[in-house]
């Protein structure tokens, strides 16, 4: 599994925007009430006030959860704490990324993956889901 998806523009930048607002829509995901600006995808829905609720408690840390931070010059899904449900978000975020903005495909040790996720789909990125 890559524990670190990074997602550039292949077009000049990101407009965060939208990338916040899909964030922001799904019921697993809650931005970090710190904040940070980043956002924590939490798997379950029923999650979320736990999650959020550990990071106010412990301001020093995140949950251990898939972290999402938007910039305009990239977008990095953080999977290292990934269970399968949190997985599975993180998949369908990045493929509605895919979906909706050019992107160079790169993980966590700069290995471009455009090519590979092009031709076999953003399921490489995640072998261990089998759905």
């Amino acid at each position: 599994m890559v524990n670190s998806v990074f997602l550039y523009p292949v077009d000049s930048t990101f407009d965060p925007a939208p990338i916040e607002a899909f964030l922001a829509a799904r019921p697993d995901v809650v931005m970090d009430p710190l904040g940070s600006g980043i956002f924590m995808v939490c798997g379950i829905p029923e999650a979320v006030d736990g999650y959020r609720e550990q990071r106010l408690e412990d301001p020093t840390q995140f949950p251990y959860v898939v972290l999402v931070t938007v910039k305009p010059e990239y977008v990095n899904v953080f999977q290292e704490y990934g269970d399968e449900d949190r997985l599975r978000s993180a998949r369908a975020f990045v493929r509605w990324m895919l979906q909706h903005a050019p992107c160079r495909v790169e993980d966590e040790y700069r290995e471009d993956l455009t090519a590979k996720v092009a031709s076999e789909g953003v399921q490489v990125l995640y072998p261990a889901l089998l759905t």
